[in-house]
């Protein structure tokens, strides 16, 4: 199959700089998994949450971005709250790559939100993120195995797990600020998940 000029050069490209042909087909499984879920936020929106939150007199001490693309929220953040620990998650593999190179104050992990440690000493201060959206199913043991019927639901799209998970990883007082579609605020099936936003945020 011809490639689109672009697209062959970028073939080429991570296939000169992989190590193996299974860590090549590696990086492309995870740019088609992720091809429906990464939008990428322009900075003057992201800088326009940070300076709101910072002219509020808010001022981090940790910071998470739980789908980090290539950092514009690592970015405003640092540059707004220069002593703030920032720690992010990106799930493609490529993208996680240039997060860690634009980014190697703070902490990567490249791999998905749903392997965050949740314990009582790893709460941050302010979750911010353009979270993905979609009908897209989470694997998080602590909520599709749940025996709370609204995270089990939750992990069925991918927007309100992680407005749950998210909230999960504040502080006490802490701030959630999301981008995210209209379905978390008028989906029928999403009631459940608002009424356990209104109860737990």
């Amino acid at each position: 199959m011809e490639l689109y000029p672009l697209v062959s050069e970028l073939h080429k490209l991570i296939r000169e700089h992989s190590t193996n042909e299974q860590e090549y087909r590696r990086y492309f499984g995870s740019l088609k998994s992720s091809i429906l879920t990464a939008f990428y936020t322009p900075p003057q929106v992201v800088q326009a949450i940070a300076d709101t939150l910072s002219d509020n007199g808010i001022l981090p001490a940790r910071f998470l971005d739980p789908s980090a693309g290539n950092g514009a929220f690592a970015t405003a953040f640092k540059q707004t709250f220069p002593q703030s620990e920032t720690l992010c998650f990106e799930k493609d593999l490529i993208t996680g790559k240039i997060l860690s190179h634009l980014h190697p104050q703070a902490k990567i992990h490249v791999c998905g939100f749903e392997e965050i440690e949740n314990s009582p000493d790893n709460k941050f201060d302010i979750v911010s993120s353009n979270i993905p959206f979609g009908d897209v199913s989470v694997f998080d043991a602590s909520f599709s195995r749940s025996n709370d019927a609204v995270r089990r639901q939750a992990s069925r799209t991918i927007h309100n797990y992680f407005f749950m998970k998210g909230v999960d990883m504040l502080r006490e007082g802490g701030i959630l600020a999301f981008i995210t579609s209209q379905g978390v605020m008028d989906s029928s099936t999403g009631e459940p998940v608002r009424e356990w936003l209104m109860n737990n945020a």
